[in-house]
């Protein structure tokens, strides 16, 4: 089991990607209890009084001017998560599920959401015994995950369904089997569960892990693609990269320079060619740009999983609950975009390289790479498939 003790401090994608694989024993430091304790107490003291508190004791989204009665602000939070439970579709993979539970402990630990220690208290229990609630694929819309993340939510008063380490099952019945009781929710707790971006930290931290592993596979594939063509590695000399040195491409030349060393691209003193096709020239450029495009979602990524997206936000330095625009991921929307992009080059330089390798004209090499010749028709047919990945990889 996986152990993590919060007391602050910052927590990097690697290791909320190591914590997400499985059942995870959650400690927190006095200090964070202490501040959790702290924000209800500035809760109840808005719940007590007359000042409007946007999902508080108002409705929210068209029905803000609607003022809720103190006495009705517990039964208002079990309903706004039902209401809210409308996301379709299968299933997302359990590790989304743990991730996207996990960043919502890490952030309410922070004290902005003001959950009530009941909730929190039985968020860990359910994070320890590998229990996390079932979300449907769809629902989200990037500004706040409120749908999608209600219905996670709505586990903890027993409804819906939650992973149980391996199986989907009744979020009641399951509760019950590890020990545990569905909880009545405390003012502010509906709308902290509801309005956040955990399952979008979730995706994203999936995504951001399968995409470096990709790269690094790609990057390597690229170097032995290279020693097939029989490429000029001068293009990688790290004065040529000095002259325009775009984000990554010094550092990716390096790269190739270190791996290429001591091969037989350097052994008969000339190249084979003065100049490469673009798809072999530019590679440098290429994983530059995608390596810089990955570090900087890496990086919006963290500011994520560390930060509070809670709206109303409880601010501990000053007694108050104040609405914040937090939820909205723009900047975490548009890393991901970039990267995409990114993907994409990576993608078609990679299927024209494989189209110059089948081609001896260009690459010296036999026909489709097949040395049988004559009607064979070697890894011709691997062509269609490379382009139809490519259309999918381009979407």
């Amino acid at each position: 089991m996986q152990k993590l003790h919060l007391d602050g401090s910052h927590i990097s994608l690697l290791r909320f990607v190591e914590l997400a694989n499985g059942p995870v024993a959650i400690t927190l430091a006095p200090v964070i209890r202490e501040r959790l304790v702290r924000a209800r107490e500035i809760v109840a003291r808005y719940v007590a009084g007359d000042q409007p508190v946007y999902g508080l004791n108002t409705g929210l989204g068209g029905n803000l001017k609607h003022r809720i009665e103190a006495g009705d602000i517990p039964a208002f939070q079990a309903q706004l998560l039902l209401a809210r439970s409308a996301g379709v579709g299968p299933y997302l993979p359990e590790w989304i599920s743990r991730a996207a539970w996990l960043s919502r402990i890490i952030g309410a630990a922070r004290g902005a959401s003001g959950l009530s220690l009941t909730t929190f208290d039985l968020m860990l229990a359910m994070a320890e015994r590998g229990l996390s609630p079932a979300v449907p694929t769809y629902g989200s819309i990037g500004t706040s995950d409120l749908v999608l993340a209600a219905q996670m939510g709505a586990a903890l008063i027993g409804q819906g369904e939650v992973w149980d380490n391996g199986s989907c099952r009744p979020a009641a019945e399951a509760l019950r089997a590890h020990g545990l009781e569905p909880i009545e929710l405390a003012p502010k707790d509906g709308l902290a569960l509801a309005n956040n971006s955990s399952l979008s930290i979730a995706l994203a931290a999936r995504a951001l892990s399968e995409a470096r592993n990709t790269m690094d596979l790609a990057q390597a594939v690229t170097v032995l693609s290279g020693e097939g063509y029989g490429m000029n590695p001068s293009i990688f000399e790290a004065r040529i990269h000095a002259l325009r040195p775009a984000a990554g491409q010094e550092q990716a030349a390096a790269w190739f320079r270190a791996a290429l060393e001591g091969s037989s691209l350097y052994a008969s003193g000339s190249p084979r060619s003065v100049q490469d096709a673009l798809s072999f020239r530019v590679v440098a450029t290429l994983f530059g740009t995608a390596r810089n495009a990955l570090t900087q979602a890496e990086k919006e990524t963290e500011t994520e999983i560390n930060g509070a997206a809670d709206n109303p936000a409880v601010l501990l330095e000053t007694d108050e609950m104040l609405s914040t625009p937090n939820f909205h991921t723009s900047a975490l929307a548009l890393a991901l975009d970039t990267l995409a992009i990114a993907h994409v080059h990576l993608a078609t330089a990679s299927a024209q390289r494989i189209l110059k390798l089948m081609n001896p004209q260009l690459s010296g090499l036999p026909k489709y790479l097949s040395p049988a010749g004559g009607a064979s028709a070697g890894l011709l047919p691997l062509q269609k498939t490379v382009a139809s990945l490519l259309g999918q990889e381009a979407r």
